[in-house]
């Protein structure tokens, strides 16, 4: 009698045992952190990042240089002034020995850094055609990224850096939006928002006409505040809420610079603090 009560014991606790095997295997498969992005799709991120890293890095040497220049040029303006020709002379013949070699190495970087930069975009277009091949994507879909991105391709090809700065900020914006697709939540809207951000920076920076540009940056700024709401939306604990709430101040005080046709450098500054709330955010 004693062995059929063990008996029966170990039917039962074997039947519990597999039991709780099958709902571990349901857990697994309804796990949403199964559900993330591929690796080819990290590599788009992350080549076209440095890809923009790259080209602002060529920006600022040229701006850089540019000051320079001016600095020299404002220094030698009141040097006559006030009549220093003997110092004018020793300072002028101490510039005119470094500064072609100055410019010389600046060429150089800039060249070292195209060359980077053509590579990077292959290395682009190659990590995207994996992602594409790996997923379903509708045709429209596919032909707004590859536009975009044919287009950057283009304009680093004939060193249009300031416009090719826009165009990654573009294909950026587009790649976002397939964040959407898994399950991480607050993601897309977030690198959406990212992109929306520094094409309103980048745009600062072109030779356009003013109303055109504020027109453009108006739009980008829509967008930005409808992000922030399903960001907002999709967050959620104390700690986001505070991080939230310097971001919904971040926005506001550019949309203030923008309408105020605030100094290009005060709506700079101001999209950068954006995307010090966004990289917050996202951790």
């Amino acid at each position: 009698m004693l062995t059929n009560k063990k008996l029966i014991m170990i039917v039962i606790v074997s039947f519990l045992i597999a039991l709780v095997g099958c709902d571990g295997e349901e857990n697994n498969e309804n796990n949403p952190d199964e559900n993330l992005p591929p690796d080819s799709l990290l590599e788009v991120s992350a080549i076209n990042e440095g890809i923009i890293e790259e080209l602002e890095g060529i920006y600022n040497q040229i701006e850089e240089r540019r000051e320079e220049e001016e600095l020299k040029l404002e220094r030698m303006e009141q040097s006559r002034e006030v009549d220093l020709n003997k110092l004018n002379n020793e300072q002028e013949n101490e510039e005119n020995n470094q500064l072609p070699q100055e410019e010389e190495e600046l060429v150089e970087e800039i060249e070292e850094g195209w060359d980077e930069l053509e590579s990077e975009v292959e290395a682009l277009h190659q990590s995207w055609n994996e992602y594409e091949s790996e997923v379903n994507l509708k045709p429209e879909q596919v032909e707004r990224i590859e536009t975009r991105l044919n287009q950057m391709t283009e304009e680093v090809a004939d060193k249009l850096f300031l416009v090719a700065l826009v165009s990654a900020t573009q294909f950026d914006l587009e790649v976002a939006k397939l964040y959407g697709r898994y399950d991480l939540e607050g993601e897309a809207e977030i690198k959406e928002a990212k992109a929306s951000t520094r094409k309103i920076i980048f745009l600062n920076r072109l030779q356009i006409e003013e109303q055109k540009l504020r027109e453009e940056q108006h739009i980008e700024l829509e967008r930005l505040k409808d992000l922030y709401f399903e960001i907002d939306q999709s967050l959620e604990g104390e700690e986001e809420n505070k991080e939230l709430k310097k971001l919904e101040e971040a926005i506001e005080d550019l949309e203030t610079a923008i309408k105020m046709s605030e100094d290009d450098e005060v709506i700079e500054v101001k999209g950068e603090l954006i995307l010090t709330r966004l990289e917050e955010l996202e951790g």
